[in-house]
């Protein structure tokens, strides 16, 4: 049987082996492509004290599940342009708080005791984005990055400054207001934007729009001008000439506005008469009850507190003393204060109004400069319109940066986004290419074992341990309707004394001569080609390939060899006869027209 090699059975099953490797590498890289997801992942931290409490800035509860709500996810979408389900990119999201070790084994030690377990409110959270398959890495990334910083922004403007800053004289001149009241309008909105400004600065003072180039500093001055001289000098030119579209429904009016201030300042009057009466009883009261509530040691008669008042609201802090102590009291005289406040408000704004009824109640000098006078004050108007317009769209821009800002200032990136697949491709497809190769060795290593068993069952000669008879006819046969080339050799040997040998020194002793004979022919034979055992004393070799002078050096070699043992042998020398045939001498393009000629040419060496 033949020698085990592992070379020789891939050689013959390698192109399988390879095609296995590469058709399983592309399955796994497929089947691992369509189960693939990315997870984006980033560590934000909330950066102010009343987080530990589970508080918002501005007090609310803090809810982190607005980080995937359904308005950041959209303008997230958005701002990036893509083409996606909020509820698919909302699916993939999650964020859990970070619990740090020791407040977490306290924990567990308190449960495990039976006690009651505090609840902690983590300050730090991760926050997760995962994708499927049809998504890449740098879509989770991107995405995850772009939802944070609107979060930032929305948590900004939601809970850190909330408050928007209107333009409330968008519409002056379509409003159907005479010159006065668009001069008002346009003061009172500049005034509010101011005092916006003014709060914004302070909690920001080194903030400046990398969109606008402008700080909120810049921003309050540009305001603060048109406050303080661009405006003064509308009312100056509408005044002095008491300019007016229609004076009598002007005068109508301020009339009403008038009246109204003086109502609401008399009904202020009379509530601030009311508190103040309350305030001085509530004094006399405390006057007259003073020595008789409190005693020497600062206790009354039942050992309680001399406390006149008590309705006390004390707040105390983390140490137990009090930090702010609160009584009917205080709020009668907060109402107090707020009560006069808003009378004398009014009473200014009825002054106003007597100011301005008085003055347009005379009518105008009649001069040839009204006319310019009045298209002067709508131009002055319509520019300060428009200036407010323009500053008003850059004052949005840097507003939203500035929410953004201010949002970051309170919660922040701890890390910069990774992003990890949940399934290695490479790895995969390595891994199936590797194992389908290991496969597909063993596999031939087991085909090419089971073939040579086969072959040494069936088509082996096995005293001799070369192809039977069997082999050679399957061989012949198969190559029946070949053509062949004209390198193709047949040889034909046969031991011409086997029989002789046989009869004279017994079948033992042929049988080992036999051997020899074939030992032989396998080892001069082992460049040129195949020869098969055709039974009894007869051999038959096909050389593909083979020159006619390569199997005349296959006959000298084989002759060497005989003669080297018949010298050295005593009574069993080897007696044999070789004939050949090449394809192009003999014009012989068969395998079976081949064989005759060898034949023949072995009977004109045997005559």
């Amino acid at each position: 049987m033949k020698k085990f090699n592992i070379i020789r059975y891939l050689k013959r099953w390698w192109p399988l082996i390879a095609l296995m490797s590469i058709l399983a590498g592309a399955f796994f890289m497929r089947y691992a492509s369509n189960n693939q997801a990315y997870t984006a992942q980033a560590v934000i931290k909330y950066t102010y004290d009343a987080v530990s409490e589970g508080l918002t800035p501005n007090g609310e509860p803090l809810d982190v599940s607005e980080i995937f709500s359904s308005t950041v996810v959209k303008e997230a979408i958005e701002r990036l342009g893509y083409s996606v389900n909020v509820d698919t990119i909302r699916s993939g999201g999650t964020v859990t708080g970070i619990t740090p070790a020791d407040v977490q084994t306290r924990q567990d030690a308190l449960a495990e005791k039976g006690e009651e377990v505090e609840e902690y409110y983590p300050t730090e959270y991760t926050v997760k984005l995962t994708v499927g398959s049809s998504r890449s890495a740098e879509f989770a990334r991107l995405m995850l990055d772009e939802i944070l910083s609107c979060y930032f922004a929305s948590f900004g403007e939601k809970y850190v400054d909330y408050s928007t800053i209107p333009n409330n004289a968008e519409n002056v001149l379509a409003g159907g207001y005479d010159y006065i009241e668009q001069a008002e309008i346009l003061s009172n909105s500049v005034d509010e934007i101011i005092a916006q400004l003014g709060s914004r600065q302070s909690a920001a003072p080194d903030f400046t729009s990398s969109r606008t180039g402008l700080s909120v500093s810049d921003l309050f001055d540009e305001y603060s001008y048109i406050q303080s001289v661009r405006i003064p000098y509308l009312f100056s030119e509408i005044l002095g000439e008491r300019l007016t579209q229609n004076r009598e429904i002007l005068l109508k009016k301020y009339q009403a506005r008038y009246a109204n201030y003086m109502l609401t300042s008399g009904t202020d009057g009379d509530k601030v008469a009311s508190v103040k009466e309350v305030i001085e009883s509530y004094g006399n009261k405390n006057k007259e009850g003073s020595l008789y509530y409190a005693g020497t040691n600062g206790t009354d008669t039942n050992g309680q507190n001399g406390l006149v008042l008590n309705d006390v609201y004390e707040e105390h802090d983390e140490d137990g003393k009090i930090k702010d102590r609160t009584t009917v009291y205080d709020t009668l005289i907060s109402d107090y204060v707020t009560l006069l406040n808003r009378k004398s408000d009014s009473l200014i704004d009825a002054a106003y109004c007597q100011y301005i009824i008085d003055t347009f109640s005379k009518a105008p000098d009649a001069t040839e400069n009204t006319a310019e006078a009045r298209a002067s004050v709508e131009e002055e108007i319509s520019a300060l319109q428009t200036r407010l317009d323009d500053l008003y769209q850059v004052l949005l821009v840097t507003m939203e940066e500035y929410n953004e800002y201010m949002g970051a200032v309170n919660v922040g990136v701890l890390s910069t986004t990774a992003v990890s697949a949940r399934v290695n491709v490479k790895l995969y497809m390595m891994l199936g290419v590797v194992v389908f190769f290991i496969l597909g060795v063993c596999g031939a290593i087991l085909l090419g074992r089971i073939q040579d068993f086969v072959e040494y069952l069936f088509f082996t000669e096995q005293s001799l341990e070369m192809p039977n008879r069997t082999a050679c006819d399957l061989y012949i046969k198969n190559n029946t309707e070949r053509v062949l080339g004209d390198d193709n050799v047949c040889v034909v040997l046969e031991l011409t004394n086997l029989s002789h040998i046989n009869n004279e020194l017994g079948r033992v002793k042929g049988n080992e001569v036999l051997r020899r004979f074939a030992d032989f022919i396998k080892e001069a034979s082992a460049t040129c080609g195949t020869v098969y055992y055709n039974g009894g004393w007869q051999f038959i070799g096909f050389f593909e390939q083979c020159r006619r002078e390569d199997a005349e050096s296959f006959a000298d070699y084989m002759h060497r060899l005989v003669h080297a043992y018949n010298e050295e042998s005593g009574d069993a020398k080897m007696e044999y006869s070789l004939g050949m045939a090449e394809s192009r001498t003999a014009n012989a393009h068969t395998l079976r027209t081949l064989l005759r000629g060898a034949m023949m040419d072995r009977r004109k060496q045997e005559d």
